[in-house]
Formats: C-alpha cells, sequence, structure tokens
C-alpha cells in the first residue's frame, strides 16, 4: 500500500489527544509536535536565546520550559503568541518532516498530531488531514475539567486558534466528537480501517 503521512488536528479540547491515544493504543506511531515543540525549546540553545531574548529569563526554569509563565503571558496575547510561533515553529516543521519520514522507513502509516497544521500552512505535508471537531461548549467543560482554567482564560486560547467551522471546511476528513470515549475509539478504528483498505 502507499506510505501515507496523517496528521490529526483540531482545536484545544476538541478530543484530539485522547483520539491520538485511541491511535497508539492500537499499535501506530503518533508523533505529538506540542512534544517536539517542548523538546526543540528546551535541548536546542539557539532556540532558547531567542525566546529568552524576547520574553525574558522567566521564560524558563534553568533549561526547563516555565509553562505557567508561558501560559499566563504568551498564550494570553495574540501578538506574542505569533511572535512565539514564528521562533519555534520553523524548527518543529522540519525537525517533524525529518522524524516522519524516518519512521516512514518501517511503517506504512504515522500519524502526527498538531493543532495547527492549517495555520502554520503545512496541511501539504500530509497525504490526508483528519480534524477532531467539537461543539464549543463541550471544549469548554474538557477544558474546565483537564486544566482547570477560567472561562475568560479558556476564550483567549480558543481565539488564539482558527475557527473549527473553517478547518472544517480545510479537512479532509472530519470526525464529529460529540458522544461518549467509546463512540470516538469506534471512529478511531474506523479511521484505521479505512486507511488501511485504500
Amino acid at each position: 500500500m502507499q506510505k501515507l503521512k496523517i496528521a490529526i488536528t483540531g482545536g484545544i479540547g476538541s478530543g484530539k489527544s485522547l483520539f491520538c491515544q485511541f491511535l497508539t493504543d492500537m499499535g501506530h506511531i503518533v508523533l505529538s509536535a506540542d512534544s517536539i515543540a517542548r523538546t526543540l525549546m528546551e535541548t536546542d540553545e539557539a532556540l532558547r536565546i531567542k525566546i529568552i531574548a524576547q520574553f525574558g529569563s522567566d521564560s524558563y526554569h534553568g533549561t526547563k520550559v516555565n509553562k505557567d509563565f508561558v501560559s499566563k503571558n504568551i498564550f494570553s496575547d495574540k501578538n506574542k503568541l505569533v511572535l512565539l510561533n514564528s521562533i519555534v515553529h520553523p524548527a518543529v516543521i522540519s525537525h517533524s518532516a525529518n522524524l516522519l519520514n524516518k519512521e516512514l522507513e518501517t511503517r506504512d502509516i504515522v500519524f502526527y498530531e498538531s493543532a495547527l497544521i492549517f495555520e502554520a500552512g503545512i496541511k501539504a505535508n500530509f497525504d490526508k488531514v483528519v480534524l477532531i471537531y467539537s461543539d464549543e461548549a463541550s471544549r469548554v467543560n474538557r477544558i474546565i475539567e483537564r486544566d482547570g482554567l477560567n472561562s475568560e482564560e479558556i476564550n483567549k486560547r480558543i481565539l488564539s486558534q482558527m475557527n473549527e467551522d473553517k478547518k472544517a471546511e480545510l479537512a479532509d476528513i472530519v470526525i464529529h466528537n460529540s458522544g461518549t470515549k467509546e463512540d470516538l475509539r469506534k471512529s478511531a478504528a474506523d479511521l484505521l480501517k479505512s486507511l488501511l483498505n485504500n
């Protein structure tokens, strides 16, 4: 079969990480853009110097990203978020491409989880883009349960990302996450079946 690079995307609280966990449980590799970004921000000295130069030494505890500072000071300011992404994204995109190609040497399908496939302009890097779509009320409830954020912080994060309906227009496959976890697990199994049968 054709080797496939499949992107899994969706807004904060959409359920994309749980969907990707189901894919992992079914024996597939899912590379995470967030994990790759965090690793690069902590291991790439040049990147760390650029981030500290723009956002100050509070961005880090030693070599570790100060998540609380970044969340409060960068995610709440769209201009700062755009600036951070302009520093980190090129390194993440390049590193991700290498990792995807390496995994495809021994696998037929590799998945890539990222909230910002369309925003980063990398849709063309994938054979298909799958959107995990969820209504805003469900997303807000999940974020409150998971992260304990207040509604103002949640709205800032949701507004920092592309509108879900716009993403649905751009995606190749849209999976609605409005039911139970078991429904989402079945959606992951159905996706795998359709990809493997093509």
